[in-house]
């Protein structure tokens, strides 16, 4: 296991560029397809769940949407970043460190 304390200033922030973060704003559904249309709830998300994005943002009809791993429990769904009303229901969150 990577022990964080052995990393440099450089290294600590290139980790950080190289992964993404979301912090869950609003209650949403993580679903297990990016099709809304054929998607079954995995679970819901409430706030301040982090989430780590693995894929995206991908565009599904109007709606920005990424594949993420719930850090709480490591259930993967896509998630919806914006609805098509403009409510928000993610943000960026730095990655968090555990030592």
């Amino acid at each position: 296991q990577l022990l964080i304390e052995s990393l440099g200033d450089d290294e600590l922030k290139l980790l950080q560029l190289s992964q993404k973060y979301l912090m869950v704003q609003r209650p949403i559904a993580m679903t297990n397809s990016s099709n809304l249309e054929d998607a079954k709830t995995v679970r819901k998300l409430t706030p301040p769940e982090i989430l780590q994005v693995l894929e995206g943002p991908s565009t599904c009809g109007d709606l920005q949407r990424v594949f993420a791993r719930a850090l709480r429990d490591g259930v993967e769904g896509w998630v919806t970043m914006e609805g098509n009303q403009g409510t928000s229901y993610v943000k960026d969150a730095a990655k968090p460190f555990y030592v």
